[in-house]
């Protein structure tokens, strides 16, 4: 799909591995598989956003409380092994959206304009080369490293409230090197060691641990 006139990439998906890279190309281009039969995915546009997410209308039956854990293999047992490889083009300046409940996702080599937002319940997160311009980089998950290398957060000309970065961690380890931001880090987590690196920023720098190291 071309990125002309898009200015918003959503993805939500499961549990799948998710791997974003850079493309000098104008089209933005999904690979993964899927059954052609009952699509586990759909991908549509709705306004100028782009969305890739998990077919609701796949998953039958009623969930069984007294075996969460069945019940979840049974449904989304599919989701677990699938990969997706997503080439968005060094023209697009939209913002974008990641929403996995667990599953890895790894960044690389991309920009983004209005913000990057991920939201997860479990894997490892890993950024690399990432440039956010008028806007925050916000990244919430209950477990799974975050890694963050050479990334830049910008107010952008105009901007007054951007330039953030927000990581927000409940049992993850957190690692920064060569990170910039223009406006303050904030880093909230409940156990897991926080290391710093070369980091520059604005604002301020506010680490809150309840257990683990800072460095």
């Amino acid at each position: 799909m071309n990125s002309d006139g898009l200015e918003a990439l959503q993805i939500d998906l499961i549990s799948e591995k998710v791997s974003c890279v850079s493309t000098s190309g104008q089209e933005i281009v999904i690979k993964y598989s899927d059954n052609e039969e009952k699509p586990l995915y759909r991908i549509k546009k709705s306004g100028d956003a782009l969305i890739v997410e998990y077919n609701d209308d796949h998953q039958v039956g009623f969930i069984n409380i007294f075996n969460i854990d069945k019940w979840f293999r049974n449904n989304f047992k599919n989701t677990q092994t699938a990969e997706f490889t997503i080439e968005i083009p060094e023209a697009y300046s939209g913002s974008a959206d990641f929403i996995l409940t667990s599953g890895s996702l790894s960044l690389t080599g991309l920009a983004f304009k209005n913000g990057l937002s991920i939201d997860k319940t479990s894997g490892k997160t890993v950024l690399k080369d990432i440039t956010v311009s008028e806007g925050s980089l916000d990244i919430n998950t209950t477990s799974g490293d975050v890694s963050i290398e050479r990334c830049s957060v910008l107010k952008g000309s105009e901007a007054t409230t951007a330039g953030h970065i927000n990581i927000d961690c409940v049992s993850s380890s957190v690692s920064l090197d060569t990170v910039t931001a223009d406006s303050n880090l904030d880093i909230n987590t409940t156990s897991g060691d926080s290391k710093l690196k070369n980091v520059t920023v604005g604002g301020h720098i506010l680490a809150d641990q309840v257990s683990g190291s800072i460095t």
